[in-house]
């Protein structure tokens, strides 16, 4: 699923969401918490690219993320997660702040690889 259809813009990318004075702040945050790989690719896989701004990230990144793309991202990062990015800390977090859920009971466990 593109994560961009969870918040009804269509088929855009992150980088087609922001203006491109912005698009060089989300390639900055690429290549700070994705540093081996190129910003473009890194953005290009959004939910990973999510997972690790939500797992690793500083306050003041995310309040950017969640003002200039909004909530969207975040809910399908943790709807479909990387396997082996968040930790119970932030996977727990972000389930209560986005309102995925109010109980432990609703969080889901983290995600695995299939063996």
């Amino acid at each position: 699923m593109n994560v961009i259809n969870v918040i009804d813009k269509g088929s855009l990318t992150l980088e087609e969401q922001i203006d491109p004075v912005k698009n060089k702040k989300l390639y900055d945050l690429a290549q700070k918490y994705i540093w081996w790989k190129d910003p473009k690719d890194a953005v290009a896989d959004q939910n990973h690219f999510m997972a690790q701004i939500m797992t690793l990230g500083v306050v003041e990144d995310c309040v950017w993320m969640l003002g200039n793309i909004g909530e969207g991202p975040f809910v399908s990062a943790l709807r479909e997660p990387p396997v082996g990015v968040f930790n119970g800390k932030s996977w727990h977090f972000w389930h209560y702040k986005l309102g995925i859920a109010s109980h432990p009971s609703e969080i889901p466990p983290l995600p695995n690889r299939n063996r």
